[in-house]
């Protein structure tokens, strides 16, 4: 077997057993998500934590956000070049959506509005209102407690 052909095959192999390790629904599997009624959105998130991570390799971030059960929350976010710490409040409304309110220039410091859905660990918020932030959709890992002492 050629050089060519046989590193084609790795890496469609490579790609398969990626594939197959993932664990985790992605923003894309849509189907896989479950809407959220607003009860459950408050037993869900009220005094845990969530938690995402982006960017490339040279510009790679990681976000953790607390969600108290007070209605207050805290959010840490870092990078390599350093860290940000914001406070803020959220809610649930009587159609059932999160809302966040930022005490800093996250989401312009509006409010913004969202329609939780599950699978799994992984929960996505979708924008309805207010001030969507940086993207229409969020999806997040959810972490019981408060593992990072926020």
């Amino acid at each position: 077997m050629n050089k060519v052909l046989l590193g084609a095959v790795c890496v469609f192999l490579a790609g398969l057993i990626v594939a197959g390790c993932r664990t985790t629904p992605t923003a894309e599997d849509e189907s896989a998500f479950t809407p959220l009624s607003g009860s459950e959105v408050r037993e869900t998130l009220g005094g845990n934590s969530l938690y995402r991570e982006g960017g490339d390799l040279l510009r790679s971030w990681e976000y953790v956000g607390l969600l108290r059960e007070d209605g207050t929350l805290s959010a840490r976010v870092w990078w390599s070049g350093g860290e940000e710490f914001a406070d803020g409040v959220w809610e649930v409304t009587e159609d059932d959506l999160y809302c966040r309110t930022w005490n800093n220039n996250w989401g312009d410091g509006e409010r913004g509005c969202f329609r939780v859905s599950k699978a799994e660990q992984t929960l996505a918020f979708d924008h309805v209102s207010g001030s969507r932030g940086d993207a229409d959709r969020y999806t997040y890992r959810f972490l019981p407690g408060n593992p990072y002492g926020l």
